[in-house]
């Protein structure tokens, strides 16, 4: 799924581009709580034009309409499903289904039929570091995929063998990316005072977690990160403030 992450798309094309063989972009003319916004994507594809043949993008329409983000993120994900059915996936093919932010390893076992990712998780800067690995990415054959749903499998990422590497870089961008995304994101759970953690830049600035439980561990990005942000070819404003 895509929302506007044009930068976090390019390092994904250029640090996927020995492992993934085609993705496949979702992105709707509305936010998950049902607010309109431009297809972003479709208004910057020239940005991307080295990877177009490599790109399947689809508009996602219909989407439900109501009080409950999760289903439109639901439906949003497994809108590609018609697009991967379209691209002749064979029964064996890996599908990875992951958000725009969320870097599998360059390699692993071939699932059987689904392992999840147990992944290293930066949050509100790429040199801020959660104490703890995060499963999120699934990787499944797509037999198995195509029988129940993109979300369905995703959802049940718990149950699966995990995979321990990669990447999940989220809440990027610095203070002013981070508010905007306080009004479009699912977690419509989060407390005010979490909400204002981020939105203060405390979280941004200082390394607090807006749950305010846990401290972020200040890093040294190195050759282990992903390439584009490891050569600071990525903004500035994904690095905390020093």
């Amino acid at each position: 799924m895509f929302r506007d992450e044009l930068d976090m798309l390019e390092c994904r094309l250029r640090e996927l581009e020995h492992v993934v063989y085609r993705h496949v972009l979702v992105e709707a003319a509305v936010t998950h709580r049902g607010d309109p916004k431009p297809l972003y994507y479709a208004e910057n594809r020239e940005r991307f034009a080295a990877w177009a043949d490599r790109i399947i993008y689809v508009k996602a329409t219909g989407l439900p309409r109501g009080d409950d983000p999760w289903l439109v993120l639901h439906a949003q994900q497994d809108a590609a499903l018609p697009a991967l059915e379209a691209a002749g996936v064979a029964d064996d093919d890996i599908v990875l289904i992951a958000d725009v932010d969320e870097f599998p390893p360059a390699s692993f076992p071939v699932p059987d039929p689904a392992v999840a990712f147990r992944m290293r998780l930066c949050m509100y800067a790429v040199d801020w570091e959660y104490p703890e690995l995060h499963v999120c990415s699934v990787a499944a054959r797509w037999d198995y995929v195509r029988r129940r749903s993109l979300s369905l499998v995703r959802d049940a990422r718990g149950g699966f063998p995990v995979v321990t590497g990669g990447w999940h870089l989220t809440w990027l961008g610095g203070v002013d990316a981070q508010r905007a995304k306080l009004g479009v994101h699912c977690h419509t759970e989060m407390r005010p005072h979490e909400a204002e953690r981020i939105a203060s830049g405390r979280a941004y600035r200082g390394g607090e977690h807006q749950s305010g439980k846990v401290q972020m561990i200040p890093v040294d990005v190195d050759e282990t990160w992903p390439r584009w942000i490891a050569e600071r070819r990525c903004p500035d404003s994904w690095f905390r403030p020093r």
